[in-house]
């Protein structure tokens, strides 16, 4: 159960991945973050976000769970496991587009189209909930 003032959006939990996908995959990772930021209080300004959040990590087969406070005194804080390659498109989607390209200039080459596309549409969902909170 979460401290008051925190709610559970999204619980991010996928299949197992077979030993055969592992090895396709690559080595597995592990992220724990957080970041005190206000959010919104609003629930529905916060579903969306939400959604965008969870379509992220189930096309990116991350499991784990990812708490997002609904005060303005709170924020963000999530452990997510999946693949050293999937991690880092996560860590990519929430540090957005511009640090991305102005930081990690060599990712381009690391992203594949579908990531480009699945990333763009993650950016594009972050960016309208910005606005609108």
């Amino acid at each position: 159960v979460p401290p008051p003032g925190l709610a559970i959006y999204s619980s991010i939990v996928c299949r197992s991945m077979s030993d055969q996908e592992k090895k396709e995959e690559g080595a597995m990772s592990i992220i724990l973050f957080y970041k005190y930021h206000p959010l919104s209080s609003s629930d529905a300004l916060m579903e969306p976000y939400c959604q965008a959040l969870t379509s992220l990590c189930a096309s990116l087969v991350l499991k784990g769970r990812i708490l997002l406070g609904c005060s303005d005194s709170e924020g963000i804080n999530g452990t997510l496991a999946g693949t050293q390659r999937n991690v880092r498109v996560f860590t990519f989607a929430l540090l957005g587009r511009e640090y991305v390209q102005q930081h990690h200039p060599y990712c381009q080459e690391f992203l594949a189209d579908e990531t480009n596309a699945l990333l763009g549409k993650f950016w594009k969902a972050s960016q309208e909930f910005a606005q609108a909170a």
